[in-house]
């Protein structure tokens, strides 16, 4: 499976910039760095419910899955992809 094929969703109260100090931000970077670009949605500033804004991602989607992943959460798996 590509790192294209996959939509990673992220909602967080963070704002932007302060999402890219989190264990998922950093996750998501260092991979990028040995696969290259992973499509990601990020809700920054996020005050509406996880259900709107995963409906919203599942609209808008163009990869084969969704991964809906909180921003606490460090990606550990340099194999996510295989």
């Amino acid at each position: 499976m590509a790192p294209s094929d996959i939509l990673f969703v992220i909602c967080t109260r963070l704002s932007l910039e302060r999402y890219t100090e989190t264990p998922t931000s950093k996750s998501i970077a260092k991979l990028e760095k040995m696969h290259g670009p992973i499509p990601t949605r990020v809700f920054s500033d996020n005050t509406r419910g996880l259900s709107a804004c995963y409906n919203e991602a599942i609209n808008d989607c163009q990869q084969r899955f969704i991964v809906f992943i909180h921003d606490d959460i460090f990606i550990n798996d340099i194999y996510i992809f295989d």
